[in-house]
């Protein structure tokens, strides 16, 4: 944890957060922040929620028709909260790279060499990229929630302004 972190840390603690509201120690899910959001967000609150929602899942959603922990999370903030979420990517996630060759990627689960070279498996990354991205614009359709994408291959004055 870097100086600034501690400070903010120990701030939160004093005015009142416990350590469980504040851990930063292992973000492995979106749960944990969801979770968190809905105890200590105000009613009546704007909350923007920026990430490239890589621990979002979706997956039992659509597979079950039911909802997922985050997406009931997500469900509990937005009943008494205006929420936006702004969708951060790359243009590599969806397969879109100049790059040809083989390279070492990772999901943070796993980790294996990728085939750039194949166009075969830039079209399966940008169909799992797709599909992502039109699960998360349907769950926020259907919460009532806004949805941006913002790419890392434009500028953000470009993105945010027409």
């Amino acid at each position: 944890m870097n100086e600034h972190s501690k400070l903010l840390h120990k701030e939160l603690l004093q005015k009142g957060f416990t350590k469980n509201d504040v851990n930063t120690d292992n973000p492995t899910s979106m749960t944990d922040g969801l979770t968190a959001l809905n105890r200590l967000c105000p009613k009546g609150s704007e909350v923007v929620i920026i990430s490239d929602f890589s621990r979002f899942n979706t997956h039992a959603s659509e597979t079950h028709n039911t909802q997922t922990e985050q997406e009931i999370l997500l469900t509990r903030l937005s009943r008494h909260n205006r929420i936006r979420l702004v969708h951060v990517g790359d243009p590599l996630e969806s397969g879109h790279t100049q790059f040809r060759g083989i390279e070492r990627v990772s999901d943070r689960n796993q980790t294996q060499w990728f085939d750039f070279s194949s166009s075969k498996n830039r079209k399966k990354l940008k169909i799992k990229f797709d599909q992502h991205q039109a699960s998360l614009e349907k769950r926020c359709r259907q919460l009532g929630m806004s949805y941006h994408y913002l790419s890392t291959d434009q500028t953000l004055v470009d993105q945010v302004t027409g």
